[in-house]
């Protein structure tokens, strides 16, 4: 994307916000880093990209407060506190009036899990002033690194479209890049790991990554390894929320897909589309139950066929409930204290309102009394569509029985209040996009008041 565009979509007060801040930085001598994605400062390179700011121990929590009380006064909401790697990383997010949120990584080490995999210590010392930006950024070499490690050991691999750059940077200053290195790793690996780079063979740096991290949990001593680091990094990973669970519920033909495709755009600066899983129905902890059709529990056409037998229903659903009550809790929701986007093309509900999508034939009220012990979501988001706009798609459905399941829709909106949303189709589908998306945003800033 060309600045320009980027300058035209980026909210102006988030540039202002970030000018500031960094201004601040200088005039309170605070010793701090931009470690990459500085080249449009202060706006970023993509609409997406963050700005990961190192900044030295002794500063880090007055930074913290810093930019709390910043963000205060440009009067922007703040939508996720996140702790990463034991604390030595916070992830903030940010927005104003609902616009495309943003967000800052302050880091006092660069840490994977809970140990450091370089060392961040001589980055700070010797980053230097950028007089036309007017912040301090890192050596050539050292950028490399933070942008290699970042990758290998948080995506597993480097996306081709940053090879180049990263190759550029380490061909300008090498010799900055290989003394980092032998800091934390032997000069035998560090001068593998150039090999491999050299020879282009990035599937080779993959692997010498994957065993640089088996290497850390034995050699606990290099790397600052402590049992407080251990149980502060498990304690903010099993208690502390950061992720999202939505459902997205309509009839056939309401245009849900269309709508969680343009969800995924719009919520990209907090949950990428790596951050983000989609799952149709149920979370399948337990197999499906149609072989022929993995992953499926219904049929094509399903209105069009009869449903089973009481006893076969019963058998069915309660497979189904299993799968709900136990899978949700250890498949979906310990996703969501990893930062997650969970996002669910229709769920549990689906049940009674449409019975006959999963040829059920029993008694409604027996799927209604055991919802409670289904995980609710965080947001629940039916999709209104006008019914003549559905049966020129869907004509096996009737005109009453679409009626009367955008009334159990909406019935079922309503009692979740304030965590359910019903948003119309006569809009745009972008339109609807950006109304889940500001209501996310405000269940986001009411957990963090609260």
């Amino acid at each position: 994307m060309l600045r320009k565009e980027i300058e035209r979509k980026f909210p102006s007060i988030y540039a202002d916000f970030i000018r500031e801040l960094f201004d601040r930085f200088n005039g309170a001598k605070i010793k701090y880093c931009i470690l990459r994605n500085y080249e449009n400062f202060p706006y970023p390179i993509r609409l997406s990209s963050d700005y990961d700011v190192l900044i030295d121990k002794e500063f880090f929590s007055e930074v913290i407060a810093l930019v709390d009380r910043l963000a205060s006064q440009f009067k922007l909401t703040k939508l996720l506190d996140v702790h990463r790697s034991s604390g030595d990383i916070r992830s903030q997010y940010f927005s104003y009036q609902n616009e495309v949120a943003f967000h800052i990584d302050v880091m006092k080490a660069y840490t994977w899990r809970v140990f450091e995999i370089f060392n961040a210590g001589i980055v700070l010392r010797e980053a230097y002033f950028d007089k036309t930006k007017e912040v301090y950024i890192p050596k050539k070499g050292h950028e490399a690194v933070v942008s290699l490690f970042g990758y290998l050991f948080f995506r597993g691999e480097v996306k081709p479209e940053y090879i180049e750059t990263i190759r550029r940077n380490i061909n300008n200053d090498e010799e900055s890049f290989l003394a980092l290195l032998k800091c934390t790793y032997s000069e035998k690996r560090v001068l593998q790991l150039r090999r491999l780079i050299k020879k282009n063979n990035w599937s080779g740096v993959s692997k010498w990554a994957k065993y640089s991290k088996y290497q850390f949990w034995y050699r606990f001593k290099q790397c600052n390894f402590s049992y407080t680091r251990i149980l502060k990094y498990l304690r903010k990973r099993l208690f502390n929320n950061t992720g999202f669970f939505i459902c997205i519920l309509g009839p056939d033909g309401s245009g849900k897909s269309s709508v969680i495709d343009e969800l995924q755009k719009n919520i990209e600066p907090i949950f990428g589309r790596e951050a983000c899983e989609i799952y149709h129905w149920r979370p399948f902890l337990l197999p499906a139950v149609n072989r022929r059709s993995p992953g499926e529990d219904v049929v094509s056409n399903p209105h069009e066929k009869k449903p089973y037998s009481l006893i076969l229903s019963l058998l069915r659903y309660f497979y189904f409930l299993v799968d709900f009550i136990i899978g949700i809790r250890v498949k979906v929701l310990p996703k969501t204290k990893l930062s997650k986007m969970i996002i669910f093309d229709r769920y549990y509900y689906d049940m009674y309102i449409d019975m006959l999508r999963f040829r059920l034939k029993m008694p409604k009220v027996i799927i209604k009394t055991l919802g409670f012990m289904v995980p609710k979501p965080d947001l629940l988001v039916y999709i209104d569509r006008d019914v003549d706009s559905i049966r020129r798609d869907k004509p096996e459905l009737s005109r009453t029985e679409l009626l009367d399941q955008k009334k159990q829709f909406k019935k079922l909106v309503e009692s979740f209040e304030e965590r359910g949303l019903s948003t119309n189709m006569n809009g745009t589908i972008e339109e609807n996009a950006l109304d889940i998306r500001k209501k996310i945003y405000e269940i986001l800033s009411k957990r963090m008041e609260g």
